[in-house]
């Protein structure tokens, strides 16, 4: 009880804390306001926890926690902010761009200029007039990355695509570029997608940085993400940002280190600056920060999972560095976002001599493992290195705790470094998700030209049992679903593939109905994307059907999976 009453002293503290630098714009009335209503509310807390059970106090230690936390972010903006006003009352200077000379001219290849044209009404252009994003000037030492002096636009993305979310509970960062053989973006978001609840969603932002020059790549893939995932861009809970080209320096001139061949230097020096670039956009932008890479799939519920062990963790350990939700590579770590300040400028200190999951467990030892050495015999200095190693490891895991289980798994087998091939999974993860069951209408029977592999059969997958896994499919093969009945459809979702056989998928084959009434001749309402997805809506017209029929129309060079089938009915709402 006295802990929680010391805690919300602190808190009523740095509320006026915080008031004090507002008042600061003459705002007295209000502050004054505010600070009353707050002095109050705490009261009336600090009165309510004094008749309370053990349990009761329990859950308000969780919540004054969670209120800490949210608080102390509440003042690394406020500095933020404090240090851009006294900028400006220093240096008054007012910069107005004339169009002629805007950071980023029209000057796009014909391809990018045909792109922009072909996109014109669509929400994805919107990214091609970023604006100045403030806070990402302070993270960055111009002093140790020179050549960012070398262009006054730098800083500035030369995408961004921004729904506007500001102060989420927690920032997504998946950082992705062009892959040599095949991209798993697509898997790893539909996976975090079908992983976040409607409530969930209110509370996140996923920032997807896509570290590529290339105008015309970059509008087709935020086109793709915008038809995948419509909803969740016109939401913002998706937002798509890439760095300026000359916010990069010249890879070519790097120095390697520990025994990297240059190609190798070069990409994993890029990928510790995509990485900078994402924490210093995700500075002020959310409470906390989630490291993840473009080619992982999640548990069901991670967010929540997440979300009560940081708290439970807050209040045994508070002064946590990370936590660690995967122990592969660089993938799930939560940081708060204030302390990504710190870590962001060790990382640009260091961001040529190793790779990111290095410099994780560098910043670590450097925080809280001792490197005095001491003059002992040959004899007692290997017993004390030993146990100082022993020492370390053990003050390390103090400060960055780990989940029991882990949420996420990596499934890329084709590396972001051109040629490499790596099969890094997490053994704690457990088995990866390969399909997504739904309670569909009943059927009457069904039907394929397709032959099925093992007990993988497409009975199973309506069912919701297992997923379809067939023999590489002809040209003119079928899979057919009859009703007894004529069958109201409101939408229908056929995914291909799955996260362990991603080329596994429908390729130029299309999705037909057999209308209850009329002639008895099939029309097409959707196709299999390059994706392997097939979902929309039905229109009504076509609506009341018998039978719904998958048609292949090219011999593929793959096996086939079908991982989701779901027929929405009208009196339903999509799961």
């Amino acid at each position: 009880m006295i802990d929680i009453r010391r805690r919300l002293k602190y808190l009523v503290c740095a509320v006026v804390r915080i008031c004090g630098g507002w008042c600061l714009n003459q705002r007295i009335r209000l502050c004054v306001f505010v600070m009353a209503l707050m002095c109050a509310f705490f009261t009336i807390l600090v009165l309510a926890s004094a008749s309370s059970h053990s349990a009761q106090n329990e859950s308000m230690a969780k919540k004054i926690t969670s209120l800490e936390e949210k608080l102390n972010n509440f003042e690394v903006r406020y500095r933020v902010r404090h240090r851009e006003v006294v900028s400006l009352l220093v240096k008054p200077v007012t910069y107005n761009f004339p169009k002629e000379t805007a950071p980023y001219p029209p000057g796009y290849s014909e391809e990018a200029m045909n792109m922009i044209h072909n996109l014109t009404g669509t929400r994805v252009l919107n990214g091609l007039q970023p604006r100045y994003i403030h806070r990402m000037q302070l993270p960055f030492l111009v002093q140790i990355l020179t050549h960012l002096l070398n262009d006054p636009f730098s800083l500035w993305p030369l995408y961004h695509l921004s729904g506007a979310r500001h102060y989420m509970d927690f920032v997504i960062g998946i950082p992705t570029v062009k892959r040599d053989k095949q991209t798993y973006l697509f898997t790893t978001l539909t996976y975090l997608i079908k992983a976040l609840s409607a409530e969930d969603k209110r509370s996140v932002v996923i920032v997807i940085l896509v570290g590529e020059p290339d105008v015309t790549y970059i509008l087709k893939l935020a086109r793709q993400i915008e038809i995948m995932f419509p909803r969740e861009i016109s939401d913002g809970v998706i937002e798509i940002l890439a760095p300026s080209p000359a916010y990069y320096p010249e890879l070519e001139d790097l120095c390697p280190t520990l025994g990297d061949s240059p190609k190798r230097a070069m990409w994993r020096t890029k990928q510790n600056l995509d990485n900078i670039y994402l924490m210093a956009y995700a500075i002020g932008k959310g409470v906390y920060y989630l490291m993840l890479e473009d080619d992982v799939t999640t548990k069901k519920d991670f967010l929540p999972e997440m979300k009560g062990y940081i708290e439970t963790t807050t209040e045994k350990t508070p002064h946590w560095i990370f936590i660690e939700f995967c122990q592969v590579g660089a993938i799930g770590k939560v940081f708060r976002t204030r302390d990504l300040l710190p870590f962001v400028t060790y990382s640009q200190i260091f961001y040529s001599n190793m790779p990111i999951d290095w410099l994780l467990e560098s910043y670590l030892a450097d925080r809280v493992c001792s490197i005095d050495k001491k003059s002992l015999c040959p004899a007692a200095a290997k017993k004390y290195k030993r146990l100082e190693k022993k020492s370390c490891a053990e003050s390390k895991l103090r400060v960055r705790p780990r989940y029991k289980v882990s949420l996420f798994q990596h499934i890329g087998v084709y590396s972001s470094l051109q040629g490499k091939i790596q099969k890094v999974q997490d053994p704690q993860f457990g088995k990866v998700q390969s399909y997504f069951p739904h309670q569909n209408p009943p059927v009457q029977k069904i039907t394929t030209t397709i032959e099925d592999y093992y007990q993988h059969s497409i009975q199973n997958a309506y069912e919701g049992i297992d997923f379809f896994w067939g023999k590489k499919p002809k040209k003119g093969d079928t899979l057919e679903f009859w009703y007894g009945r004529p069958l109201q459809i409101k939408r229908v979702t056929f995914r291909s593939g799955n996260a362990e056989h991603i080329t596994d998928q429908f390729y130029n084959t299309v999705v037909e109905v057999l209308p209850a009434f009329g002639d008895n001749n099939f029309t097409t309402i959707l196709h299999f994307d390059e994706f392997g997805l097939a979902d929309g809506d039905v229109e009504e017209e076509f609506s009341l059907v018998k039978a719904i029929r998958l048609r292949v129309n090219a011999d593929s060079k793959y096996w086939v999976i079908l991982s989701e089938i779901y027929i929405q009915t009208p009196d339903e709402k999509k799961t």
